[in-house]
């Protein structure tokens, strides 16, 4: 998916708690379609809803969360609403939300799962 960039001078805001971060632990891997990263211990993961829409992907290794996750929240689900960045199962790097046209509205960093 292409993001745009907030062009319209909106201020970007950071979030002042993790309580709307989606926590890497207990995932069912069950819940995803999985396909392995050729030459890598990674697995590409996607999240259905009812419909057939993604509505989650991103990759896991050895059961947890790696790298760069995208969450799609809208209806049209066009732009996701989310970037979040694990390393080993925990929020580790950037974190982002985009506002309906994919504009970065809140901008965060984290370490170990604390909100820096």
């Amino acid at each position: 998916a292409m993001l745009a960039c907030n062009t319209k001078n909106e201020s970007i805001t950071k979030p002042t708690e993790a309580n709307n971060i989606a926590p890497a632990s207990n995932v069912n891997l069950a819940d995803y379609e999985l396909e392995t990263v050729p030459g890598s211990t990674w697995q590409k993961a996607i999240k259905r809803d009812a419909a057939g829409k993604v509505i989650e992907s991103g990759f896991f290794e050895n059961g947890q969360k790696v790298g760069s996750w995208l969450l799609y929240e809208d209806d049209l689900k066009r732009f996701p609403s989310k970037l979040f960045t694990y390393e080993a199962g925990k929020l580790n790097g950037v974190y982002m939300e985009y506002n309906e046209g994919g504009q970065i509205v809140m901008l965060a960093n984290y370490y170990n799962n604390v909100l820096h």
